[in-house]
C-alpha cells in the first residue's frame, strides 16, 4: 500500500520534525515486526495458532510458518516500511518551499502478519471474521494511527491524499 500526502505551507521546523518522528516511527515498527518474530519462534502456542490460521486462509494457501517468518525477516531488514520526501537533495529540501509532498509505502506484508495474528487470537470476538477483512481493518488501524500522528504537524483538512493499492 502506498500513501502520498501533500502537505501545504509546512514551516521548517515542522518539515524537520516531521521527518524525525518518521525515521523513529520506521525505527518502531522493524523493532515491533522482530519482536513478534521472536514470539512466534519462541512459543509454541502462539506458532500452532497461526497455522490453524493460515490454514483456514484463502489468501495463505501453502504459506508455511517458516516461509511466514522469513518473509517477516527480510522485510524487517529491507523494505516492509520505507518513506521518501519531494525527491529531492537534502541541502535542498529546506529552502523557501513551504510544501512537504511524503510517499509512504507499507508492504502487504506487514498487514497480512497482522490479520493473521488478529485472527488466530480472536480470544473474545463474537464472530469471525474473513482474513481479506481483518487485513483491510488492519490496514484501516495503521492509516489511523499514521494520521493522528501527523495532524501534529499539519492539519489534515489542508492535505490531499492518495492511496494506491498496489
Amino acid at each position: 500500500m502506498r500513501i502520498v500526502y501533500e502537505l501545504e505551507d509546512m514551516g521548517n521546523y515542522k518539515k524537520a520534525s516531521c521527518i524525525g518522528d518518521l525515521l523513529k516511527y520506521r525505527g518502531e515498527t522493524i523493532y515491533k515486526l522482530r519482536e513478534g518474530l521472536n514470539k512466534i519462534k519462541n512459543d509454541k502456542g502462539i506458532s500452532s495458532m497461526l497455522i490453524n490460521a493460515m490454514r483456514k486462509s484463502k489468501t495463505m494457501t501453502g504459506m508455511t510458518i517458516e516461509n511466514l517468518i522469513n518473509n517477516l525477516e527480510t522485510g524487517s531488514q529491507l523494505d516492509i516500511f520505507t518513506f521518501k520526501t519531494n525527491d529531492v537533495e537534502l541541502y535542498k529540501f529546506f529552502d523557501n518551499k513551504q510544501d512537504l509532498t511524503l510517499e509512504i509505502y507499507m508492504d502487504d506484508l506487514f498487514f497480512q502478519s497482522k490479520a493473521l495474528l488478529s485472527q488466530s487470537l480472536q480470544g473474545f470476538r463474537i464472530r469471525k471474521l474473513p482474513f481479506d477483512v481483518l487485513m483491510k481493518k488492519e490496514k484501516e488501524r495503521w492509516i489511523r494511527w499514521f494520521e493522528k500522528n501527523l495532524n501534529d504537524y499539519h492539519p489534515l483538512s489542508k492535505c490531499k491524499k492518495t492511496v494506491i493499492e498496489e
